[in-house]
């Protein structure tokens, strides 16, 4: 059967996506065994090392399963389908989120945001460079969220979805079957994204890092069960909507009402305050170079206020989306309830 051209340019975007993360993911095990073979002063912290490892092993298994989704869309298989949409729907998220960050740090270079200083660096120089590397970011961070768009897109198409319940022309038979689940893509995805948020707070917990909600941060043991507990309840709620289950979709509203707050938050100077305190603390855990200057977080109140209404408005539409399919929520009525009485 003849592939069309759409689906041809998306295994090759994910043929060479999986090879950028196969490179990246070698590169972090070789720093990590390089720190153990050549160690630097000052020492970096212990965890540093297995920080770099476990990077390594996540892109890897990451790797994997785009590898495995490009064979699947090769063989049109059903669940190939839903795993680009899950793709899709991070590169969107990831992208639009950092491309927003990238512009709203370029204006406020643009508008004289003060830049470290750098020793034997001039000013007018550094700000050269300040605007052409977030330039480039923000044209990156464009075409990262304009890939995962395209594929939101194409592979919601009545033609793609027809694509992928064909039957064959030699023998009849489906080449992949239709799923009878009544599980609206959205919320597939959506659950799917809930279990990667969940993984990510899994892997937070054992490490050094402050944690930040609602303006308090939450440092040492508090962080690592702050962490824990929010994978957790991620985890149940996304099982829980791939489950269809009532009370998951409950849950999801609530998470995404306390994460708008948390971003509406934003405009408020203590807020923004503690923000900066807290990204100084998380700074704080990566070691220096002898002789560098201190690292400093320098966030402007204007991309912070950006950034928390375009927050506000995801989080907004994820509860639209949850609402607007609660119908799939509901228990399908019983096989013949409807049938007429003789």
């Amino acid at each position: 059967m003849k592939r069309p051209v759409g689906l041809i340019l998306s295994t090759l975007t994910l043929g060479l996506a999986a090879l950028g993360m196969l490179l990246f993911a070698g590169l972090m095990v070789f720093a990590g065994f390089q720190l153990r073979t050549h160690p630097v002063h000052p020492p970096p912290p212990p965890f540093i090392g297995l920080f770099l490892y476990a990077l390594g092993f996540v892109f890897a298994a990451i790797v994997a399963m785009v590898v495995t989704t490009l064979v699947g869309l090769l063989f049109l298989r059903s669940w190939a389908r839903y795993a680009i949409l899950v793709f899709g729907g991070i590169l969107s998220c990831f992208g639009a989120f950092s491309l927003l960050g990238a512009l709203a740090i370029l204006v406020a270079g643009s508008h004289g945001m003060a830049l470290p200083p750098q020793p034997g660096v001039n000013p007018q120089q550094l700000h050269h460079i300040f605007t052409v590397v977030f330039a480039l970011c923000a044209i990156f961070y464009a075409a990262v969220a304009a890939i995962g768009a395209w594929w939101l897109v194409y592979f919601n198409q009545r033609s793609t979805k027809d694509l992928f319940s064909q039957r064959s022309h030699d023998t009849g038979l489906l080449v992949s079957p239709v799923s009878s689940s009544r599980r609206p893509t959205a919320i597939t995805i959506l659950g799917c994204l809930l279990l990667v948020g969940a993984a990510s707070c899994a892997g937070l917990a054992f490490l050094p890092f402050p944690a930040f909600m609602l303006g308090f941060i939450a440092s040492g043991n508090a962080a690592h069960a702050l962490y824990a507990g929010l994978a957790l309840v991620t985890l149940l709620t996304g099982v829980g909507l791939l489950k269809l289950h009532p009370a998951a979709r409950i849950v999801a509203m609530a998470m995404f009402a306390v994460g708008g707050c948390n971003t509406l938050l934003s405009v408020l100077p203590w807020y923004q305050n503690q923000f900066r305190a807290y990204m100084q603390q998380f700074l704080t855990a990566f070691p220096m170079p002898s002789g560098a200057p201190p690292s400093t977080f320098q966030y402007p109140a204007a991309q912070m206020m950006v950034s928390g209404i375009f927050g506000l408005a995801i989080n907004g539409f994820l509860i639209w989306l949850l609402h607007r399919h609660r119908i799939a929520f509901s228990a399908p009525p019983p096989i013949g309830a409807d049938a007429p009485s003789n």
